[in-house]
């Protein structure tokens, strides 16, 4: 599956980066899935032609936010490839002025409505596998991470191609 555009994100970082970047890299390699970055994502393939005028609308709207609480609940899954195993992340008031704010910068509407999560399993993959994986690790994971930044993905092609392109910290 392929996105074209560009994408902002909110990463873990440190221990949180490795234990989330851990369990992915466990689950592709058991299930021969793709591996790819820890994020939430808070604005998803976007169309853009000026890649320094996305940084550059990004760069204000960190300036204008602090770091919060990123809090994750519980695993889910959907039949879509991006979401096939993720963690619901709570709509926190801060998270949805974020999204709001960036969705008004770049000219995005609503649709489809924004439905924070953490992936951690990329592919097609029958409902009773998604169940089974659940089962190994747990259905609830009440965790919480602060981004320092937000990350800018040129997320043209498929997931292995993505590049970062710019991190733009939040205001101290």
């Amino acid at each position: 599956m392929e996105f074209f555009g560009y994408s902002l994100w909110l990463q873990p970082e440190g221990e949180d980066y490795q234990e989330f970047s851990s369990l992915i890299k466990q689950l592709a390699a058991k299930y021969h899935g793709p591996v790819f970055e820890p994020h939430v994502t808070l604005l998803g393939g976007f169309p853009q032609n000026d890649e320094q005028q996305v940084i550059f609308l990004t760069q204000q709207l960190a300036k204008r936010h602090t770091t919060f609480a990123i809090q994750l609940k519980e695993i889910d899954y959907e039949d879509f490839y991006f979401r096939t195993l993720f963690i619901h992340v709570e709509k926190t008031p801060e998270l949805l002025k974020l999204n709001s704010e960036a969705r008004k910068l770049f000219g995005i509407s609503n649709e489809p409505p924004f439905m924070p999560h953490l992936s951690i399993l990329y592919g097609e993959y029958p409902n009773e596998t998604k169940e089974k994986i659940i089962g190994e690790i747990g259905r609830e994971h009440n965790l919480s991470f602060y981004p320092s930044v937000i990350t800018v993905i040129h997320s043209s092609g498929r997931e292995n191609t993505w590049k970062v392109v710019g991190k733009l910290p939040f205001a101290s």
